[in-house]
């Protein structure tokens, strides 16, 4: 086994080498796991998109300016009876270049004002020729779509004024009348911008996210938990649609003695069972001790389903709730908590021990159940009466399954571990760091406990599953159910934030 652990730590350490930019050289690309993430983070980034989009829209609206332009046309003609056209073009040539800069100066901008009654234009004046014709254009833009209007009309009022600073001999005659303006120029498409860019914000977040979801090292496959943390694989069970959740919160438990559960997670957790039996067999070992680094993994519910798969095989099998900071098993068994001798009582020296082992006869077990919480609990563990009840029980049962607390979270589960004589570690797929896992294998190596391999739980693996590196096989696994974690979560109870590994 320390040969194994070793292996497993150098494909570990093999693994964490890096390309340029950080990208681990041999990382698998597991788009169900990604497309999981993105799934629990889709609101916060549907919320970053929007607020995006929010912010976007301000900004474009505010740095919006209206403008409204104002045009009147002009028949330039050259005095006198018989003008060609010819004539009257050239002369438009003429006077368009001479008008625009009369128009366009202080003083004729100062008689515009005035005629205005304002202090000054309030907008800009331009005058230019129709291309090919004897047309003149004069066109006022502003802020203000009836200052605008105003600026034409006044330079209408002046023609004469205008005409006399040009000293030709010409004629303007109005062609087309000024009109007030309806609408700007260009119409303000802040809301337009700011749906693009709240769309791109949403395929940039995306983005960023699914990359952070690929860089994180967790455990996705059970290649992955025999070559990041060198113990074998037993199996996976993978996520299960549960009918009728959305309807009541938590329908039932996840025992494969109910019909609620599906026949490919039952199937499954009874190859684990095997596997379980045939490697505590070759050990010798007759109790098992099973934990996960953090809360929210599963264990509890794989503790009580692997003990129902071994009872099934006509095997004597007892199992205990060591959880003495959350218990979880009467919970899971639906058993009231008024009809139980806890094992807490006896472990602190107030309890007689004679109903603490009760048989659950549909599910032909024995179970020793807990259901006060004790912030003592460590002590409690250390204080040898666990040993001796352990000593006990193992003359009297073939298995005994120990469902210990998270080793990230209390210290209990490396205690228990001292009276164990094998531990399995449950994985929830994606969640907790290998790091982290790494470091209570290591751990339990070194104790009494240790590990006959880890299973894979709530593993979501399907079509595309792994690109390059599709598993079949034990590998396919069992859905474990839908709103495993609020599940697991609502009798498991909280412990606080995870570890620096965990999710």
């Amino acid at each position: 086994m320390a040969q194994t652990r070793q292996e497993g730590r150098e494909a570990a350490q093999e693994d964490s080498k890096l390309r340029p930019g950080g990208v681990p050289v041999n990382r698998q690309l597991y788009i169900d796991t990604i497309l999981e993430d993105l799934k629990k983070s889709l609101f916060m980034i549907l919320c970053l998109a929007v607020s995006a989009g929010l912010l976007s829209y301000i900004l474009f609206a505010r740095a919006y300016s209206p403008s409204y332009t104002v045009n009147a046309t002009y028949v330039v003609t050259a005095a006198g009876m018989n003008n060609s056209a010819v004539e009257n073009l050239k002369t438009a040539n003429t006077v368009a270049e001479q008008f625009s800069k009369v128009v366009t100066s202080g003083e004729m901008r100062k008689a515009i004002a005035k005629d205005m009654g304002t202090d000054s234009l309030g907008g800009s004046l331009s005058s230019s020729i129709v291309e090919e014709t004897n047309l003149l254009q004069v066109k006022a833009q502003s802020s203000e779509p009836r200052r605008a209007f105003q600026i034409v009309r006044s330079v209408t009022n002046n023609v004469d004024l205008i005409l006399s600073y040009l000293g030709a001999d010409v004629r303007l005659s109005l062609l087309v009348d000024p009109v007030v303006p309806q609408q700007p120029d260009v119409q303000q498409k802040a809301g337009k911008k700011a749906l693009l860019a709240g769309l791109a914000a949403f395929l940039l977040l995306v983005i960023a996210f699914s990359f952070y979801s690929y860089l994180r090292d967790t455990i996705r496959s059970g290649s992955d938990i025999e070559e990041k943390l060198g113990v074998r694989y037993l199996g996976s069970l993978c996520h299960e649609e549960r009918p009728g959740r959305k309807k009541k919160r938590f329908a039932s438990s996840m025992l494969i003695t109910r019909p609620t559960v599906s026949f490919p997670y039952t199937e499954g957790m009874h190859k684990l069972g095997r596997k379980v039996r045939n490697r505590m067999d070759q050990r010798g070992a007759k109790a098992l001790l099973v934990t996960s680094v953090n809360e929210n993994e599963g264990k509890s519910t794989i503790a009580a389903n692997l003990a129902l798969s071994l009872a099934d095989s006509g095997r004597r099998v007892l199992l205990m709730d060591l959880d003495l900071r959350r218990p979880a098993l009467y919970k899971i068994f639906e058993v009231e908590d008024e009809k139980i001798e806890d094992l807490g009582n006896l472990l602190q020296g107030t309890g007689s021990g004679k109903n603490l082992v009760r048989l659950l006869s549909e599910e032909n077990l024995r179970v020793i159940f807990n259901t006060r919480e004790y912030p003592e609990s460590t002590e409690m563990l250390s204080n040898g009466r666990l040993e001796k009840l352990l000593a006990y029980l193992k003359e009297n049962f073939d298995y005994i399954i120990l469902d210990a607390p998270p080793m990230n979270v209390v210290a209990d589960a490396e205690v228990i571990a001292n009276y164990a004589d094998a531990s399995l570690m449950v994985v929830r797929e994606h969640f907790t760091g290998a790091g982290a896992i790494r470091d209570a294998l290591e751990t339990l190596d070194d104790g009494q406990a240790k590990p006959i391999g880890a299973v894979l739980n709530d593993a979501h693996v399907g079509v595309t599953a792994a690109l390059g590196s599709y598993q079949y096989g034990s590998d396919y696994g069992y859905r474990y159910g839908s709103g495993y974690g609020r599940y697991y979560g609502r009798y498991y109870g909280k412990y606080g934030k995870y570890g620096k590994y965990g999710k």
